[in-house]
């Protein structure tokens, strides 16, 4: 029995810690919000504190990472504070600039390339401010990823639906929804 109790606790201090989604429809849109395809595909799209993982069944699947500190996160209201996202459409929504590898990676050689020294690790001061600098510089050229959710109500919160979205450098977004 104590073993029970305390799987059953595990499992909900990790639930608790990682938030994850499951999305069974994806649409991909241009830049000029047409529609360049659309598929039921089973996504499963988890968050944690400082990454984000999009697994779509048949493909390996995407990390990214963020930071939860202004101006590469923003959040518009909560559970408590419903706000009018779009037309009649009530809710809250967080957004998010993400960061890939292979951004992470661009980052790096172009510290290495600038300032001639070694980037060995990412917890150097140096690196971080070389890097912040750069994010500065370069975010308009970073993907976002939105999580928005849905109330039925105006003002009070009732769960309709929610979505995630990726918007990328040229302007095409990824939606996932339920």
């Amino acid at each position: 029995m104590k073993k029970v109790l305390i799987l059953t606790l595990l499992l909900m201090l990790s639930m608790a810690a990682h938030s994850q989604g499951i999305y069974t429809k994806v649409t991909k849109y241009d830049k000029f919000d047409d529609v360049e395809w659309e598929k039921n595909i089973k996504t499963l799209i988890s968050k944690s504190d400082s990454t984000i993982v999009i697994e779509t069944k048949g493909s390996k699947p995407e990390e990214y990472r963020y930071k939860d500190i202004f101006p590469l996160a923003e959040h518009d209201g909560n559970r408590d504070n419903l706000v009018n996202i779009v037309a009649d459409v009530w809710g809250y929504e967080s957004q998010y600039i993400v960061f890939s590898e292979k951004n992470i990676e661009e980052f790096k050689k172009d510290y290495e390339e600038n300032l001639g020294a070694e980037a060995d690790s990412l917890s150097e001061d140096a690196l971080k401010m070389a890097l912040g600098l750069m994010v500065i510089k370069q975010i308009k050229n970073l993907p976002t990823i939105t999580f928005r959710t849905i109330s039925r109500y105006d003002f009070t919160f009732e769960y309709k639906t929610d979505m995630v979205w990726i918007k990328f450098k040229d302007g095409s977004r990824i939606i996932y929804s339920k």
